[in-house]
C-alpha cells in the first residue's frame, strides 16, 4: 500500500496517542498533541480515508478512532523509525551460562518488564551449543562419584553409583574426553554411541551420562516471564474474558513457546505477533520479539507481551538494544572462573 507522507504522519499520531491513552482518538487532540500544523478539517479528512483504507476504525458510536490490526501491521512494516537503544544496563545481571541461565533469564526479564511497563519473556536453550571440553570423575565415597561435562558454556554435574578407585576414574575421565570432546551437549543426549568391546563394561556409564544430561535438560526453565500483573494497567484488559484469555497464555509455557519457536525469520531480527484469528491462544495482545544468536544461529528470544496498542516505538528499539547487547555476551568466549 502506498499512502503519502501526510497521511503517514496522522496515522502514526493515532497509533502513538492510543498508546498512550488506551481510549479512541479524536481529530481535536491529535491537533493539539502532534499537528498542530494541520487544520481540523484536513485531520478528519485524512481520518476518513484511512479508515477507508482499513487502516483505522471506529469503535462503537465513538468520534475517536483506533488503528486496525492491518494499520498497526503498516505502522511496523513501512513507518517505524530506527531508533538506538542503550540496553546495556538491563542486562547487568545476565550471565547465560549453564550453572545459571534460569537465574539470569528470571533477573533480566524483570529488568526488562520494569523498564517497559510490559510483560516480559524469555527464552534460551544452550543445549545445542554446549560444546564439550572436558569429562572429570571424581571419587565421593565407596559407592558414589561425581560426574562432570565441562562445556564452553558451563558445567553439567551429577552424581552417579560408582564404585572404583580414584586411579580408575581417572583413567576413565580421560577416556570419556576422547569421545565427548567436541560434542554438544544435544548430540549427547539424542545420540546412541557405538561402544566397542574394550569398553563395553562401561555401557551402564555412557548411559548415565546421557540420563544425567537429558535430566538436566528437562528440568532446566529456559523460559522466563515477568511482569504478569502488568496486564492489569491496561484498559484493553479490562474485559474479564480479555484478561483470561492474556492470563491462559502466560500460565501455558508450552503454548507461549510454540509461538515463540518460528523458522521464519525477519531480515532485522524483530517479530510482532498480533492475532485477528478468535481460536489463536496469543488473541486480545501483542507479542514482540527479537531474537538471540550464538553466531548465525538463533538460540533464544527476548520480548514482550502486552495490548495492541503498544509503545511499538520504544519496545522495538529497546529490544533490539538488547538482542545486541545479549547476543554479543554469547558470542564472547565464556569465562569459566578457572
Amino acid at each position: 500500500m502506498n499512502i503519502s507522507d501526510r497521511k503517514k504522519k496522522i496515522l502514526a499520531a493515532v497509533i502513538d496517542e492510543a498508546a498512550n491513552s488506551s481510549e479512541p482518538v479524536s481529530s481535536k487532540q491529535l491537533q493539539e498533541n502532534y499537528l498542530s500544523d494541520f487544520s481540523s478539517s484536513l485531520i478528519r479528512s485524512e481520518l476518513a480515508t484511512l479508515e477507508e483504507l482499513g487502516l483505522l476504525y471506529h469503535p462503537h458510536t465513538s468520534s475517536g478512532r483506533l488503528p486496525t490490526v492491518e494499520g498497526i501491521k503498516y505502522y511496523l512494516n513501512e513507518m517505524v523509525p530506527e531508533v538506538k537503544a542503550k540496553a546495556s544496563s538491563l542486562i547487568s545481571v545476565f550471565d547465560a551460562s549453564l550453572d545459571n541461565v534460569s537465574n539470569a533469564l528470571k533477573a533480566t526479564a524483570k529488568k526488562i518488564s520494569e523498564a517497559t511497563n510490559y510483560t516480559s519473556i524469555m527464552s534460551i536453550s544452550l543445549y545445542d551449543f554446549a560444546i564439550i571440553e572436558n569429562v572429570k570423575l571424581l571419587k565421593i565415597d565407596k559407592e558414589n562419584a561425581l560426574v562432570a561435562l565441562i562445556t564452553d558454556r558451563g558445567t553439567v554435574r551429577d552424581v552417579i553409583s560408582l564404585s572404583m578407585e580414584e586411579g580408575e576414574l581417572e583413567s576413565l575421565s580421560g577416556m570419556l574426553t576422547d569421545i565427548f570432546k567436541g560434542k554438544t551437549l544435544r548430540q549427547i543426549e539424542n545420540s546412541d554411541f557405538i561402544i566397542s568391546k574394550e569398553i563395553e563394561k562401561y555401557k551402564y556409564l555412557f548411559e548415565c551420562i546421557v540420563l544425567m544430561v537429558a535430566k538436566r535438560d528437562e528440568q532446566e526453565n529456559r523460559l522466563a516471564i515477568e511482569g504478569k500483573n502488568k496486564l492489569f494497567d491496561y484498559k484493553e484488559f479490562s474485559s474479564v474474558d480479555k484478561m483470561k484469555s492474556a492470563m491462559n497464555l502466560l500460565y501455558e509455557p508450552n503454548t507461549l513457546e510454540d509461538i515463540l519457536i518460528d523458522e521464519d525469520e525477519t531480515e532485522d531480527g524483530i517479530k510482532t505477533i498480533i492475532e485477528e484469528n478468535e481460536n489463536s491462544p496469543s488473541k486480545d495482545c501483542a507479542i514482540v520479539t527479537a531474537n538471540l544468536k550464538i553466531g548465525d544461529k538463533t538460540i533464544g528470544k527476548v520480548g514482550v507481551l502486552g495490548p495492541v496498542m503498544m509503545d511499538y516505538k520504544n519496545v522495538i528499539s529497546l529490544l533490539k538494544g538488547l538482542a545486541n547487547e545479549i547476543s554479543e555476551r554469547l558470542n564472547k568466549p565464556y569465562n569459566k572462573g578457572e
